[in-house]
């Protein structure tokens, strides 16, 4: 009788514990998947974050240049101007 009661408890226990762990180990697998998708999503980020830095440093190389030509624009204007102050002052020189 001991021994059936004693046989019945310890089925019980592992029992309890067996769906424990069923149920722990489900959650690891929850917890494990999740974490790959999150592992996933901050690889994407870091991909798009360097396509951004990309599109920047071209961003900024064409800003440089859109500068140069204002410059060059300015000096071409200032030329034309000065020749034409020039065409003037002489005109009225005369």
């Amino acid at each position: 009788m001991f021994f059936a009661k004693f046989i019945h408890k310890f089925t019980c226990w592992f029992l309890i514990l067996l769906i424990f762990f069923t149920k722990v180990n489900t959650n690891m697998s929850e917890i494990k998947l999740d974490f790959n998708h999150m592992k996933s999503e901050i690889t994407d980020m870091k991909s798009n974050i360097t396509d951004m830095k990309s599109n920047i440093t071209d961003m900024k190389s064409d800003i440089k240049e859109t500068k140069s030509d204002i410059k060059d624009i300015q000096m071409t204007l200032e030329n034309v101007t000065n020749k034409n102050i020039k065409i003037i002052a002489e005109g009225h020189h005369c």
